[in-house]
């Protein structure tokens, strides 16, 4: 007899793939008999006299595990004369979605860490073997992901009474400019502020450190409505009455206004900008830039103000000479900012121990851009709204509640009554379903040929006393 060995176009990619589909399909058949068996507790269980039995009607819906058919049963409500599905209402499955809740969130991840909706529908495809989720599909739900952040922020905008009152917060601000399309100006600039409470190792014993309780605000509108609605945020999480707010960003004139909407805050030129800038202006004079350099190292800003208006009589009319005197003329009108914060803030009294410098808002600026810009995208206001603020959930690690919050996701609550009734359903149904389902792999019924001698390695595993040798 022929041995297995010998069998031709048998890789393990192909078994890979072929074991892979086979798991999907079973997947898939397993969960249309568990939502089957759902619907049919869901009609044992359903209030007397209430839920009038119509007729079955079969839906298709698109999950991880692949398309999936299942029927459930369609009722109407004697109370309320709609027409329900209490499978659906129960699963929370909007009518007419065919998108999954997981495939949902998948696809809203996949269009966030991007580089384009296209690569996040390719790389689908890539996986399943087929196409999965168009790039416009994957584009609609990042942006409903994106307005359902922005509906639940505005919500409890309107009473925001947050209760943590953490001794610092930090305040990292930063902006760039984005260029637009289809509305009445061409670019805008995108305004980031970053929150946090301070550091903590990334795991006990590291040197490596993460933020703690960070959060992301996103907008493109003026520095009032910014400041106005980001505060806003702010108090819905935190009483702010006697916490030290440190905003940190560069010499823009929209972050240094964020003192004005806190009681205690204290802004700080960024230190890495300021140092930067030092080198950039101070390059063609050593001296100076030592000087400058040192004095801003330990604080001493009137020897920094004197070294750069010497340096300004050295430096030959042009464009530097220009931003050197607006440096020299920021300092002046903030002289508190060239120290460092934790200085200041131990004049306060405020043990200072464990705080590190700040600058975080650099990088996140290059998250966000690198995934909206990095390709020469153009934007309409609400597809850069809706990606920016997905990339903010998705880096604080809470994009999942949003995503299945989306409307196409979420559907509607059953009535109270019926809740209760059916608090037993899915035990009951997956207990149910718990013994494994004996089939036939697909391939083993498809002849060597097709399944290029899949078929005949398959029967040896299954059979091993009647394998060749």
């Amino acid at each position: 007899m022929e041995s297995i060995l010998e069998s031709s176009d048998i890789s393990f990619n192909s078994l890979e793939r072929y074991v892979f589909q086979e798991m999907l399909s079973h997947g898939a058949d397993l969960l249309r008999r568990v939502l089957e068996g759902l619907d049919a507790q869901l009609a044992q269980e359903r209030p007397d006299g209430r839920y009038e039995l119509k007729e079955k009607r079969v839906r298709h819906l698109d999950s991880l595990l692949g398309t999936v058919e299942f029927s459930r049963r369609y009722y109407r409500d004697r109370e309320t004369g709609e027409q329900v599905f209490l499978l659906d209402e129960y699963l929370g499955l909007e009518k007419g979605r065919r998108v999954s809740p997981a495939l949902g969130h998948t696809a809203v991840v996949q269009g966030v860490l991007g580089p384009s909706y296209r690569s996040a529908s390719e790389s689908l495809r890539n996986l399943y073997g087929y196409s999965v989720l168009s790039p416009e599909t994957v584009r609609q739900l990042v942006l409903e992901t994106g307005e359902e952040i922005f509906r639940d922020s505005s919500s409890r905008q309107l009473d925001p009474r947050g209760e943590e009152s953490p001794e610092v917060l930090y305040l990292e601000a930063d902006g760039y400019w984005h260029s637009l399309q289809g509305e009445s100006r061409s670019r805008c600039e995108v305004k980031l502020l970053l929150s946090h409470e301070g550091w903590r190792p990334r795991y006990p014993g590291s040197s490596d450190y993460e933020l703690v309780g960070r959060c992301h605000w996103q907008s493109v509108r003026s520095s009032e409505e910014f400041w106005e609605a980001a505060s806003r945020e702010l108090y819905t999480r935190y009483d702010l009455r006697d916490t030290v707010v440190v905003i940190n960003g560069d010499r823009a004139d929209w972050i240094r206004e964020g003192v004005d909407y806190f009681p205690r805050a204290l802004y700080q030129m960024d230190r890495y900008h300021i140092v930067k800038d030092l080198h950039r202006l101070l390059g063609s004079s050593p001296t100076h830039l030592s000087e400058a350099l040192s004095a801003y190292r330990f604080g001493e800003v009137v020897k920094l103000q004197r070294v750069l208006a010497d340096a300004l009589d050295h430096v030959p009319e042009g464009d530097n000479r220009e931003k050197l005197r607006g440096l020299l003329l920021d300092i002046g009108n903030n002289p508190e900012s060239c120290i460092d914060y934790r200085r200041r803030l131990e004049g306060l009294g405020i043990d200072t121990e464990g705080m590190r410098g700040l600058g975080a808002a650099e990088s996140t600026v290059d998250r966000f851009s690198n995934r909206t810009r990095k390709r020469g995208q153009s934007w309409s206001l609400r597809g850069l709204m809706g990606i920016i603020r997905s990339i903010g959930k998705y880096f604080e690690g809470d994009i999942e509640q949003y995503t299945l919050r989306s409307p196409r996701i979420r559907g509607m609550n059953l009535p109270q009554e019926m809740a209760e009734r059916t608090a037993r359903v899915k035990k009951k149904t997956l207990k149910a379903l718990q013994e494994v389902k004996q089939a036939t792999p697909i391939p083993m019924t498809m002849g060597t040929n097709r399944t290029g001698g899949l078929t005949k390695i398959l029967r040896a595993i299954s059979h091993p006393k009647h394998s060749a040798t």
